[in-house]
């Protein structure tokens, strides 16, 4: 079934009404209660997925178990169920989108103040320190999972948003679905903690180590490793120390940086050791006069498919590698990408304009990618200074947008942080 065809069915007592996000693991609508008039998100899994009796089973399992977390700062489950062979759960709609948006706005020349990030991310410790108490890892923390809500007015600080934590249960839904190769890589790789990392046993302390990633990318303006894959995530967050905050912005408060290190530490034993201790920890840095003198973190505006971790490389199988197509890193008026082969050297650059270029084998795409995985027109580039989307062209082996697997001719913006995998 084309998960488009669901728009105009009720699942449950909700209306699906439109398309919201796709993922690796199901669509995301928005809808309404046909009784209450009550806005929602809900979450539809793949078919591929509900038609496994085990998946079945652990989906209603995870549910129930996520259903059961009641606090201001994660978002509420609504309703969940099985119908007509489709598994959803009914979520509460966040209207603002998530953290990733705001720190993409920023790279736009819109900056915030560190004290609205650092109550946002006080926000995310009280939340998870209510699932800790009742035995609930999230897993997969990461500006994309914390969801927002502007709220009316303005604070004196500016801006202020309501946080919520989304998609607690889904990552060990993906680990035990194919989507993840082990328990080990249960998870986003920028953000895992070094005991998913070794695929160990894993407390609260592993999302507060994720949650440090967080924090430090709101204070400096990027994570502190850049990950290539799982070897390289591996080595980072188990081996190497970050680098020091206050080496690169020196204007940042030494109790800010002591948050993060502590947040970043390799033992989990010498870590925050609950939600709510790096809660206080970040209440009283937020009451520090110095605070209010740091002037908001301004990144360079750049288009948006200009990101030093944007990239993305056709699979092949034996024969030579395929080529690298990734993004520039110099800013320009018009965003492009660039083709590179294994040893650097530039093959194609390409602007990405409104009406686009294609991507795939048959030689009258605008670049041609002659490797096994791809298909004859593979997916579509287009966009302008503002944004810039990809689209998979009904593809045999897919098109992947960072975890997420792009569901055919539909648009997807791609943002800050995140490669395409073809194939």
């Amino acid at each position: 079934m084309n998960m488009m065809d669901l728009v105009g069915r009720t699942l449950g007592n909700y209306r699906i009404d439109a398309p919201l996000d796709s993922g690796g693991m199901g669509q995301v609508f928005r809808g309404l209660h046909i009784y209450l008039n009550r806005p929602a998100a809900i979450k539809v899994m793949r078919g591929s997925f509900a038609a496994n009796p085990q998946f079945r089973k652990r989906f209603l399992q995870e549910a129930q178990a996520a259903a059961a977390l009641k606090h201001s700062n994660i978002v509420d489950i609504y309703e969940f169920g099985d119908q007509d062979g489709l598994l959803y759960l009914v979520m509460e709609l966040m209207t603002d989108g998530s953290l990733r948006t705001l720190l993409y706005r920023r790279t736009q020349g819109q900056p915030w103040s560190l004290s609205l990030g650092l109550d946002l991310v006080r926000q995310a410790a009280e939340g998870l320190a209510a699932a800790h108490a009742l035995k609930v890892v999230h897993r997969d923390i990461k500006p994309d999972n914390l969801m927002l809500n502007r709220q009316s007015g303005q604070g004196q600080e500016g801006e202020h948003y309501v946080l919520k934590i989304s998609d607690f249960g889904l990552a060990r839904l993906a680990a035990g679905s194919g989507l993840t190769a082990t328990g080990a890589t249960m998870g986003t790789l920028t953000y895992m903690s070094p005991e998913q990392c070794q695929g160990g046993e894993l407390d609260g302390r592993s999302d507060l180590y994720s949650l440090g990633i967080v924090l430090y990318e709101i204070a400096i303006g990027s994570p502190p490793f850049q990950i290539d894959n799982f070897e390289d995530a591996y080595n980072k967050h188990v081996n190497t120390p970050p680098p020091l905050p206050r080496q690169l912005r020196p204007d940042l408060p030494p109790s800010i940086e002591e948050i993060i290190l502590r947040c970043l530490a390799k033992k989990p034993g010498e870590r925050y050791a609950t939600g709510i201790e790096l809660a206080q920890a970040l209440q009283r840095a937020m009451g520090d006069r110095g605070l209010t003198t740091i002037a908001p973190l301004r990144l360079p505006p750049v288009p948006s498919v200009l990101m030093k971790s944007t990239a993305f490389q056709a699979s092949g199988a034996g024969g030579m590698p395929p080529p690298v197509v990734s993004t520039l890193l110099r800013p320009s008026k018009v965003p492009r990408v660039r083709v590179l082969d294994q040893s650097g050297k530039t093959l194609h650059v390409v602007e990405v304009t409104s009406a686009g270029f294609t991507i795939g084998r048959h030689p009258r795409n605008d670049i041609v990618l002659d490797a096994q995985g791809i298909s004859r027109q593979h997916l579509r580039i287009q966009g302008d200074s503002r944004q810039v989307t990809v689209t998979d062209l009904g593809s045999s082996n897919g098109t992947w947008l960072g975890e997420q697997k792009l569901l055919p001719q539909v648009s997807q913006p791609w943002t800050e942080g995140k490669a395409v995998r073809i194939g």
